[in-house]
């Protein structure tokens, strides 16, 4: 008798034998977009059931939520520490380098020693960067503490969801991936919900009317949030080690019998390991760089811009900040029926089509109420677009290598999009400190911001061209996948 042993992530699917994968013919997109939702209810009631996931999963939600708390005062605490426009990109910069060395680290370390070990080292990194950053006296204060944030707070989301994937059919990691996604957006929606009242509160309530050490404040809740998930983690250190290790293990040593080596076949947890596809995770580790250097210049310049053209501070950040998560979570929810539906090739070239377009007209110049509004809307788009293309990029370089090496790949692609932030964050502030500067005659070549936002409109546009040269010459066609009830 054989021996299985199966996980509900797994499950998910998995056809039973004779059975069709292909979709029925009276779906529709109301049907899709329910059945999406209903996926991504179950991936979360999966992650709490299943021991492997529950405890790392629950401290990205804790991480999640608290460092939603005072994301939208974060860009305005590092001016009033003392960091310039420049500053704050190479913050950026530094941080990110955090992440492209140690990002294949923790995915040795997933490999190796399973995902106890990895994500607990990343979660104390993730909390005492925080502590550091919150407690900066200056600027070299702040760059020590995003130096250790680098080493933990990217890579600890990233390992954590590397571990999900690894124990999930290729199919359907488009789902599981927007769902881990959709999760962390959502709860990082209500954190920055909580922004303006738990502003209030310390201001008018505790009558805290100093900028600074209200800022703070802000910034110490992160810290707060995620050493409770470092401690709650290490806590359970010997029921998780047992649960984890043990899965992994098990599945290590049936790999080898059942599949006989890297050849497609079904594990016992229903996952298929495949040939590896070097040629489509580069492809795809491309579009990753080229989306985190979009997404790198949107959140470092939107700020700055509110700023510079409204003279907004946090309390007209914050709303935009919500309002643009909300939609960002919509996208990131829909991106498995859109690819159901009209194709994931064809979902990609008319997002970056959408984005190149958009990215170009959301800093034009225009005076009024109607042009506040038409930026808002517009730059809120871009992020929505922005989003939508994490789930469809990653899934996609997943399946193109073997399970066995699942951590290293995610390892490697944190590094990749590291790479974006690094290059992104400096890049973006140079190139709107010159699209501010006047000309010679006096006048500008651009409106304020608007050089930045071009060359966003260009990196997407090379995406689209990448992506149509990899299908055309090299043959690779992104993942398609199967709808929830082809179970």
């Amino acid at each position: 008798m054989q021996v299985t042993k199966s996980g509900p992530l797994s499950k998910m699917g998995t056809c039973p034998p004779g059975s069709s994968a292909t979709v029925a013919p009276e779906m529709t997109v109301s049907r899709g977009i329910l059945e999406t939702l209903a996926t991504q209810i179950n991936v979360a009631r999966e992650f709490l059931i299943d021991p492997r996931f529950r405890e790392p999963v629950v401290v990205i939600w804790v991480a999640s939520f608290g460092s939603a708390l005072h994301y939208p005062v974060t860009f305005y605490y590092l001016l009033e520490v003392g960091a310039t426009k420049m500053d704050i990109g190479w913050l950026g910069f530094i941080a990110s380098l955090g992440s492209l060395v140690c990002g294949p680290i923790y995915g040795w370390l997933l490999d190796q020693y399973g995902s106890l070990t990895a994500v607990s080292l990343a979660a104390a990194a993730c909390s005492i960067g925080c502590l550091v950053r919150g407690m900066a006296i200056d600027v070299n204060g702040l760059y020590v503490g995003y130096f250790v944030l680098g080493i933990g707070a990217e890579n600890l989301w990233t390992t954590v969801l590397s571990h999900v994937v690894r124990h999930t059919e290729p199919s359907r990691r488009v789902s599981v991936i927007s769902g881990y996604l959709f999760q962390v957006t959502a709860l990082r929606i209500v954190g920055r919900a909580l922004y303006p009242p738990f502003n209030f509160l310390l201001e008018d309530g505790f009558q805290m009317t100093q900028t600074l050490p209200r800022m703070r404040i802000h910034m110490g809740m992160c810290t707060a949030f995620c050493f409770f998930g470092t401690a709650r983690l290490l806590g359970n250190w010997g029921v998780i080690q047992a649960s984890t290790t043990g899965a992994e293990s098990f599945e290590d040593s049936k790999v080898g019998s059942v599949t006989g080596g890297l050849s497609a076949a079904v594990t016992p947890f229903g996952i298929k390991t495949t040939e590896p596809q070097p040629t489509k995770f580069a492809l795809f580790a491309a579009l990753l760089v080229l989306q985190s250097l979009c997404l790198t210049f949107a959140n470092t310049l939107w700020p700055l811009y509110l700023t510079d053209a409204f003279g907004w501070g946090p309390r007209g950040y914050a709303p935009l900040v919500f309002v643009s998560s909300v939609f960002s979570a919509a996208a990131i929810t829909l991106a498995p029926v859109l690819g159901r539906a009209l194709g994931q090739l064809r979902v990609l070239m008319m997002t970056y089509a959408l984005g190149a377009g958009v990215a170009v007209i959301t800093f034009a110049q225009s005076d009024g109420v109607v042009g506040i509004w038409f930026h808002c809307i517009s730059f809120i788009l871009l992020l929505t677009v922005l989003a939508l293309l994490e789930p469809v990029l990653k899934a996609n370089a997943s399946v193109s290598m073997p399970e066995r090496v699942q951590g290293v790949s995610f390892g490697v692609l944190t590094s990749i999009a590291g790479i974006g932030v690094m290059v992104g964050s400096p890049l973006a502030t140079y190139l709107y400190n010159q699209s501010e500067r006047p000309q010679t005659d006096g006048t500008q070549a651009t409106s304020p911001g608007s050089l930045p936002m071009w060359v966003v409109a260009g990196f997407l546009v090379t995406s689209g061209v990448l992506l149509l040269a990899g299908v055309t010459l090299g043959g690779v066609s992104p993942t398609s996948e199967k709808p929830p009830h082809s179970r």
